[in-house]
């Protein structure tokens, strides 16, 4: 029952990119942003994954720069729990749980260092101009 509701919402994430254009507005707004003028640590996610759909690596990495990285573990997931609804058993991943953890470590070291040093970059321009 969770790994089809977990299943649902990844196929969300992934297919909700979908539905806009790159450079238009989404259906969802960031609350972060509209009270503090800044970007949350998800801010150009969206984005990032539309231009995935789209074929343009770049420009996604230039959204977020962990934009690939997160859209195909998604993907990744999504295959690992649809095929343990189909097999209506567990399947054991390549990696083992200690690499998958220093995986996970690196991810949101690099998420936390992208984050800060954008906030840092937003508010030196919002302050010199």
């Amino acid at each position: 029952m969770v790994r089809g509701f977990l299943l649902v919402c990844a196929l969300a994430i992934l297919s909700l990119p979908f539905l806009a254009k790159v450079t238009g507005d989404f259906l969802l707004t960031c609350r972060f942003h509209e009270m503090t003028g800044l970007s949350c640590p998800t801010c150009g996610l969206t984005r990032s994954f539309q231009s995935l759909v789209h074929l343009d690596l770049i420009r996604a990495m230039q959204f977020h720069i962990l934009g690939p990285i997160l859209y195909v573990a998604v993907f990744i997931l999504i295959i690992k729990w649809g095929l343990e609804l189909i097999l209506k058993r567990s399947v054991k991943p390549i990696l083992n749980t200690f690499q998958i953890r220093i995986f996970g470590m690196i991810v949101a070291g690099v998420w936390l260092v992208f984050w800060l040093s954008r906030l840092i970059l937003e508010l030196v321009t919002k302050g010199g101009g």
